[in-house]
């Protein structure tokens, strides 16, 4: 770095000469890749040489702030001014934006950047719930970015309140998706539900709970795994719970209060605090649309691992070739759990490169959304008329969670009080009964998302479409024999049962229908799987 440079006066400020760094390195013209376009004031950004050539002298200014270079990576950081910033790399500039206020707790990020998708959890209350950040909560270049450990070591993503706008024509990516392009903003835009939908915008139905606004919700990085004790926990590499009664498997079956059922998920996700419980179908069809939106913002693979320029493969990869890799990219591979029942079954987020196979194509990102195991989804179902009633329905009702319910409250019987499932009356007291947006009627069968440029996700801001975004296409011509690359060709199994207990993701052995919009709607609380797992979650203030 340059030493004692000396003072100038530059736009009316006396400073420093611009800061500069050189090393032998790429030849001009010079290619490189940003991990971002905008930065806050003190913030850093990295850049990669992306024709690197180590014979040729390489050499980087910045008339604010600092740069350095290493090798074929640029680190610049940014100092107290804000506004325009223009980056000097071997003669080529590049424009930076220094952004003077800055809001951090709370944001869920700018798709296609750095931390997008996740964020910081902007409440004083993690105690209650037995969490606390970890290393590098607070930095979005980290691999914790985020991130939070229970007492019990469960890792979980904290996904802050997002507001999305679908298919408008004044979106940057509009051009090329049309009414499928997805933008995405945070609390730094809207202050609420009201003040979102005023302005053409949805807030997403995950941050409503218990009848409240919701500052984010808190999900499982990993599928749940037994901790030696009988405890369900959310750790890199453990053995997945399997939630049946095989001996093969490493299972539910046996654990305190469970059966070997779907809906020992709930007894185990609601074990690990008062404000926990399995994650819900609203949770899983916010962090699909989360990944839609950051694949269509990406512009190379530092901040979005699984980027795919090609738009074929553009979305986030996982364990589902029956092989323990992914059959969309043949440079991702996982670990097996070791169970005799199928040596394809992977440890938990053992996917390598680890960062292909999240939401947000980073290290901070939740794992194993696209096979591995099957995901249940608490929130959406069918009365029964006993506990173990799986009778096929040729009708599209079905039952969305109310808001004024907490998704914590839900326990795993049937027809008490607070069961997630019962009979038609005692549904009506927890769910509202509505006609599913695309029909889901057991007559229905086998569809795929996306069809031609069809819009796929709805944009309403209130209505059973926009409570089930993400999760339900939004009507029937959503859907097609093939589906589109968009939304990963994804498979959609319409059978509506009685007590419906939705899975999502798929499982380690049906390769490309696999993804994070692939759902099953033919499964009930009674049925045992030896592909599916539990994954917890909360919401806190």
């Amino acid at each position: 770095m340059t030493e004692n440079k000396p003072l100038v006066r530059i736009g009316g400020k006396i400073m420093q000469l611009p800061d500069s760094d050189s090393i032998s390195g790429a030849a001009a013209p010079v290619q490189v890749e940003w991990s971002a376009t905008q930065l806050y004031q003190g913030e850093s950004i990295t850049g990669q040489i992306t024709n690197y050539d180590s014979e040729t002298t390489y050499t980087v200014s910045a008339v604010l702030g600092s740069i350095s270079i290493t090798d074929d990576v640029i680190t610049y950081t940014a100092d107290g001014s804000f506004g325009a910033e223009t980056l000097t790399v071997n003669g080529r500039t590049f424009s930076i934006t220094v952004l003077e206020f800055v809001l951090t707790d709370g944001l869920i990020g700018t798709a296609g950047e750095q931390g997008f998708g996740a964020g910081i959890y902007p409440e004083s209350d993690l105690a209650t719930a037995g969490l606390s950040p970890m290393t590098g909560y607070d930095d979005p270049a980290h691999d914790n970015y985020g991130n939070y450990q229970h007492t019990n070591g469960s890792v979980m993503v904290f996904v802050p309140k997002f507001y999305y706008r679908v298919g408008n024509a004044s979106a940057p990516q509009y051009a090329t998706y049309g009414a499928n392009s997805i933008e995405i903003v945070g609390i730094e835009t809207f202050a609420n539900q009201a003040e979102a939908n005023a302005a053409g915008w949805a807030m997403h139905r995950a941050f409503i709970d218990g009848g409240s606004e919701k500052s984010g919700f808190f999900i499982d990085k990993y599928l749940s795994s037994n901790d030696g004790s009988g405890n369900a926990v959310s750790v890199k590499n453990g053995v997945p719970l399997s939630l049946t009664t095989s001996t093969s498997y490493t299972r539910t079956d046996g654990l305190t209060g469970c059966t070997g059922i779907l809906a020992d998920a709930v007894v185990l996700g609601r074990a690990r605090g008062s404000q926990y419980n399995q994650c819900s179908a609203f949770m899983l069809g916010a962090l699909a649309i989360l990944s839609l939106a950051h694949g269509q913002m990406a512009t190379g693979t530092m901040a979005c691992a699984w980027y795919d320029a090609g738009g074929t493969t553009n979305f986030p990869k996982g364990c589902n070739n029956n092989a323990l890799g992914d059959t969309n990219d043949a440079g991702v591979s996982f670990t097996t759990a070791g169970d005799s029942g199928n040596a394809n079954k992977p440890l938990a987020g053992s996917g390598v490169p680890f960062a292909k196979t999240t939401h947000n194509g980073q290290n901070c990102g939740v794992a194993d959304l696209n096979g591995s195991l099957f995901d249940c989804a608490l929130g959406i179902t069918a009365p029964g008329t006993s506990a173990t009633s799986t009778t096929a329905l040729s009708n599209d009702t079905i039952y969305v969670l109310k808001e004024s319910v907490a998704l914590a409250s839900l326990t795993a019987g049937w027809d008490g009080s607070t069961d997630a499932w019962g009979n038609t009356t005692h549904l009506n007291t927890l769910y509202d009964s509505v006609t599913s947006p695309h029909a889901l009627g057991s007559t229905t069968g086998t569809v795929y998302w996306g069809n031609g440029s069809n819009q796929v996700i709805d944009g309403a801001g209130s209505g059973v479409a926009w409570s089930t975004a993400g999760f339900i296409p939004k009507d029937n011509n959503a859907t097609s024999a093939t589906g589109t690359n968009q939304f990963g060709n994804d498979y959609l199994y319409r059978y509506n049962r009685h007590n419906m207990f939705p899975v999502a993701g798929d499982y380690w052995a049906n390769a490309a229908v696999a993804g994070v919009f692939y759902r099953l709607f033919n499964y009930t609380r009674s049925n045992g799987l030896s592909n599916a797992a539990p994954r917890a979650s909360a919401y806190l203030q």
